[in-house]
This record gives structure tokens, C-alpha cells and sequence, in this order.
């Protein structure tokens, strides 16, 4: 690009005093000189607060530290997005890491200056184990990538401020889903995008984060989806990838039947009046095998008592 792009760092940060200067570290260290750094304590009760305050005196011209009083990441990041500057911003979850270029990266794939689409990245997730794995975007139409959660995830994207700000920024009503509730909205509203095949970002997997319990996790997917689905089913794209998102609309409403049978089953017979097929591909041999023998309902029920039992306990 000719001219390079103020960048605005957003960092939401509650009780990740064991992490954040990592995710600082990474941060300070960008490449990208034209930057600015915004953490925003979520109302911490660690040490969280007395180290990103040390990291501002190390950095007055770089670092300002933010406070925010209401509870949860998407409250914490709004509070930032209204005070960067940037045109583009890089929301860094407290517990991730940036490679040095991550930044720089993606400016040099946008089109031209005028560009204020999503850059949809891959990244590398850090499993609790050690292993590591890559998850690229899905090269699929954008809208059809967010609906399977193959578009980035928060840390790994690369957003445009004004858009985010003119369509009132994060969601706080989902516990879990939040970029692709963000994302989804981008692209109701026009947004173009570009996908970034190059993993940048380290996304780790830690005890206490967001996504680590299944119930919050399956919870958020599924109030998303099924706001999203009715809009898909409208959309131009909808035909050419029908089976796709079907089949990820019903395994998202068998995985929230485990909690909410009740929901799930009126979910499913609102959507799917006559039985739906499932494809070759399994979602489990012998919860497969139940479904064609004795349908959703009593396949459901089966495994959700199964889930009890074995499972939660």
C-alpha cells in the first residue's frame, strides 16, 4: 500500500495476569511502526490491572490502559474500539500471540487504501496437550464460511473501525460466538473480504477462557445459528451449498439438545417439518444408525440421557 495505515491494537483483558504480557510482548513487537496499543481491564481481580498500568509507564507514547465496569469480552472491546484511532483494528484476546509481521501481513494483501473489508485469517491453535493445530478460512463464499466457523477467529482477523463502529460494534448478548455474530453482520451489511492463508496468530487453549466448557460453547452457537439460518436460506448463496449448511444447522441442534431438549426439538421441527436425511459423511456411527431407525426425536433423547449420565457426571 502506498501510505501505511494507522493501526489501533485492542487488548480486553479480566484476570489474565499469567498470560497478558505475552499477548503484550507480541503486541509491542509488530513491525508495523504506525500503531497504537489499547488494553481495556474488564474489571480484573488479579494483578492483571497493576501490569498493564507497568507496561503504559514502559510505553506512555504506545500503551493506554482503559477501564471498563461490565463484565464480559464484548463490553471490553467496544470500550476500545470507541477509543482507537486506527483505520484498521486488531482485536488481541489477553491469552493469544501476534507474530511479528501478523500486522504488516495483512495490510500488504489489502487491494488499495480505500479497501475496509475483513481480512478472514488462519491461525494456529494451541491445544492443551501441546499439539498444535492450523485452521485456515474456508475457501467457500464468506457467508456460508461464517455460518460453518471457518471464517478466523477473533485474534487472527483484521478489522476496519469505521465499519465495525457504523453497524454498533460487539454483540454482548452471546456468551460464546462473538466474531462470527460480528462477522455475520459485516457481511449483511455489504462487507467485502479477503482470506489470509498464512497462520499468524497463536490461539491457546487455557483453563477459564470462553470457549472452554461445552455448554457455554454450544449455547452461543446455537442462538447464533438459528438467527442466521432463516437470513441464509434467503441469500443467493444458499442453494449451491444447501447440504453444508444443513447438516452443520442440524449437528449444532443435536449438540444443544444434550442441554435443552425441549428447544432443540421444537428447533428442529420448525426447520426440518419433514425429517431430514442424513448424508454419508457420519456424525457417529451409531447415533447415525438411530436416527434413520427411530428419527430425531427418540435418537436425541437416547443420547441426551447418555450425555447425562456419562458424560456431565
Amino acid at each position: 500500500m502506498s501510505r501505511s495505515p494507522f493501526v489501533s491494537i485492542v487488548i480486553p483483558c479480566y484476570n489474565v495476569q499469567d498470560w497478558v504480557e505475552h499477548a503484550l510482548s507480541s503486541a509491542v513487537a509488530q513491525t508495523h511502526s504506525q500503531k497504537e496499543i489499547i488494553c481495556v481491564d474488564n474489571a480484573s481481580i488479579d494483578g492483571t490491572a497493576q501490569i498493564l498500568h507497568s507496561w503504559a509507564t514502559r510505553y506512555p507514547n504506545l500503551i493506554t490502559v482503559l477501564e471498563e465496569k461490565k463484565k464480559g469480552a464484548p463490553h471490553a472491546r467496544n470500550t476500545g474500539l470507541a477509543a482507537a484511532k486506527g483505520k484498521w483494528v486488531q482485536f488481541l484476546d489477553a491469552d493469544d500471540r501476534l507474530l511479528p509481521q501478523k500486522i504488516a501481513h495483512q495490510l500488504e494483501l489489502l487491494p488499495d487504501q480505500d479497501f475496509s473489508g475483513v481480512v478472514l485469517a488462519a491461525f494456529n491453535y494451541h491445544e492443551s496437550d501441546g499439539s498444535i493445530i492450523k485452521r485456515p478460512p474456508s475457501s467457500l463464499d464468506p457467508a456460508i464460511a461464517i455460518f460453518l466457523s471457518q471464517a478466523g477467529i477473533t485474534s487472527a482477523n483484521l478489522w476496519p473501525r469505521k465499519l465495525l463502529q457504523d453497524i454498533g460494534g460487539w454483540q454482548p448478548a452471546y456468551a460464546s460466538s462473538q466474531e462470527y455474530e460480528l462477522l455475520f453482520r459485516c457481511w449483511q451489511n455489504g462487507c467485502a473480504f479477503i482470506r489470509d492463508e498464512q497462520a499468524m496468530t497463536d490461539v491457546y487453549h487455557r483453563p477459564g477462557s470462553i470457549s472452554t466448557t461445552f455448554e457455554t460453547a454450544i449455547r452461543g452457537k446455537f442462538q447464533l445459528r438459528k438467527a442466521m439460518y432463516p437470513v441464509l436460506c434467503e441469500s443467493d448463496v444458499y442453494s449451491a451449498h444447501q447440504a453444508e449448511v444443513d447438516y452443520f444447522f442440524f449437528k449444532t441442534i443435536r449438540d444443544y439438545g444434550f442441554l435443552h431438549y425441549q428447544e432443540a426439538l421444537s428447533t428442529y421441527r420448525q426447520y426440518f417439518p419433514k425429517g431430514f436425511q442424513l448424508p454419508d459423511r457420519q456424525i457417529g456411527r451409531i447415533y447415525s444408525r438411530l436416527h434413520h431407525l427411530i428419527g430425531f426425536p427418540t435418537s436425541l433423547f437416547l443420547f441426551r440421557l447418555y450425555y447425562r449420565i456419562f458424560v456431565k457426571t
